[in-house]
């Protein structure tokens, strides 16, 4: 037989349901808008720490210029209006006039392929597709003393005295990719990893060298090349965007070159300069690349 709930438990039912039902109206309505401003007072800028900056093309002439290419002057076409003038004085003062028995002859020297004598001593092989390790050619930047290779490049091709931590680490500093010419300006470690970062490139690229007989070499002439400061001193490195560096991976002038004006000549240089220096041979393709670029640029 059911028995009828007493007074005093219905009413302590009725005050549980009460205090449930405001209970429930602070969690769904005051809560949420307490804890609200929490959330919208943390703001994410949609503007990476390190961004591109457009720049105009006399101020990448002039930083070119007055920083780390101030040779590029002298590696400027030489006109032709000019060479053409020197040679027609050469021939007036050294031609004489020929007698009545003798036909005549010239005395002026055959003029030499500036291209031809500008290559003098890169060899012309095709990649032999020999196995490729990383590895081999060493890992990261470090050096035996003083900052790293990527910290002393980065110091040296910043438009601004750059800001660092603990006299190495570069945190801040302004750079013209010299193979897209575009300004980059912030920390060169806080981009999104692939368009705003620096990276260190090698102008002629690893797998490149190791197809071109760089296989054959010691391990310590391998690591030599691939992270040293005297191959610093020798120009085998150089900073740029980490797109573009992306762009180029292991490929060679015919297929990868810089867009920026300014680094025309200075490229084709770089790879013959090194590719002389290392005893590295280039593909026929790459050759006629540099060979015609260095010819433009009037360089020997």
């Amino acid at each position: 037989m059911h028995r009828p709930r007493p007074k005093y438990q219905k009413s302590i039912y009725a005050v549980g349901h009460a205090w449930l039902i405001v209970w429930l109206f602070i969690a769904t309505t005051t809560l949420p808008t307490l804890q609200k401003p929490q959330y919208e007072q943390v703001s994410y800028s949609s503007t990476p720490s390190y961004a591109f900056a457009s720049d105009t093309y006399a101020e990448q002439s002039s930083a070119y210029e007055q920083k780390f290419y101030a040779e590029l002057k002298k590696a400027q076409p030489i006109k032709t209006e000019t060479k053409t003038k020197t040679a027609t004085q050469s021939q007036s003062t050294t031609s004489q006039t020929p007698s009545p028995t003798q036909p005549q002859t010239t005395t002026s020297p055959k003029p030499t392929s500036t291209a031809t004598s500008a290559m003098s001593g890169i060899k012309i092989a095709e990649a032999d597709n020999s196995p490729y390790l990383r590895a081999n050619y060493g890992k990261g930047w470090n050096v035996g003393t003083g900052c790293n290779i990527r910290s002393r490049l980065l110091t040296a091709q910043s438009t601004v005295p750059v800001k660092t931590s603990n006299g190495c680490l570069v945190t801040y500093g302004s750079w013209i990719d010299p193979y897209s010419g575009v300004k980059l300006t912030g920390n060169p470690y806080q981009g999104d990893g692939e368009d705003n970062d620096l990276d260190i490139d090698h102008i002629i690229p690893l797998r490149y060298v190791n197809q071109h007989g760089g296989y054959a070499w010691s391990r310590t002439q391998k690591q030599n090349y691939g992270k040293s400061l005297s191959a610093m001193n020798n120009g085998v490195y150089i900073a740029v965007s980490s797109k573009e560096n992306r762009r180029k991976s292991d490929q060679g002038p015919a297929d990868y070159y810089p867009s920026n004006p300014n680094f025309y000549c200075e490229y084709a240089k770089r790879w013959r300069n090194i590719a002389r220096t290392y005893s590295i041979s280039l593909s026929q393709r790459d050759y006629n690349k540099i060979e015609g670029v260095l010819s433009q640029c009037g360089i020997k």
